[in-house]
């Protein structure tokens, strides 16, 4: 629910008598700055919720965890699948053979020791030792992408704060689903949204860029400054709405 405040204006500006200050007290209400409705972007059920009704949270922080055994089996598998090297290694090994094995027949070559089939042979061996190292190697990398999707699957039922806020209020709990549903609710509240309704005298005198000072009442007492941002049109009961920015920092 908005938070209701007193809001005074110390202000100099066009349409005033020059070196005259005006001020006035008005009352005003402070909002969050935004409202997300938190939901999961894939269908799961939730299997953990990280954070309270109340809690500050920052952007980035993991709020809520939804069942993900299956996508962490794949993971795991799309892991080793990409750290093993020992197709690659027996590739090489085979392409260094092959290419030892030439040099010494072409040295017989030369002396007609051998014949050209057996030439052709050993030189066939290499060329095809070279496919296979090449095909383990795309191997390879198909599992480094493999792998890269399957941590993407896997971080996808994470659920993460966009912002920096309080949680607002909880919708799921442990072990219901998330299909079209909302998690839970979030507030950004730095910056506080300050909203206030000025009567027509005030139209004209006060301007974007002027500073203002608000006030909360009991408890909290201290004032900080603002600034006046925006202004809405008059409405058909003669009052004008105004917009500003409260930071907290």
């Amino acid at each position: 629910m908005p938070i209701r405040h007193h809001f005074f204006c110390a202000l100099i500006g066009p349409g005033l008598f020059s070196g005259t200050v005006f001020a006035a007290n008005l009352d005003c209400m402070v909002k969050p700055e935004m409202y997300v409705e938190l939901s999961s972007p894939v269908a799961g059920t939730v299997a953990a919720l990280l954070v309270d009704k109340g809690d500050h949270v920052a952007k980035g922080q993991p709020l809520a965890q939804l069942e993900a055994s299956v996508e962490l089996a794949k993971f795991n598998q799309a892991k080793a699948d990409a750290e093993t090297n020992s197709e690659v290694c027996n590739q090489k090994v085979k392409l260094e053979y092959a290419t030892r094995n030439r040099t010494r027949y072409r040295s017989l070559a030369t002396t007609s020791v051998i014949s050209q089939i057996e030439k052709d042979k050993v030189e066939t061996e290499v060329v095809l030792a070279g496919i296979e190292l090449r095909k383990a190697e795309e191997r390879k990398k198909s599992a480094m992408l493999a792998l890269e999707m399957a941590k993407a699957q896997l971080e996808v039922k994470t659920i993460k704060s966009p912002i920096d806020g309080i949680v607002i209020d909880r919708y799921a709990m442990p072990g219901e689903s998330v299909s079209d549903r909302a998690i839970m609710k979030l507030a950004q509240v730095n910056p506080l949204r300050v909203e206030l309704i000025a009567p027509t005298e005030y139209f004209g005198l006060i301007q974007p860029g002027m500073e203002v000072e608000v006030r909360p009442e009991l408890p909290a007492k201290k004032s900080r400054e603002s600034y006046c941002h925006q202004s809405g049109p008059i409405d058909r009961s003669g009052q004008w709405q105004l917009y500003g920015a409260h930071d907290l920092a």
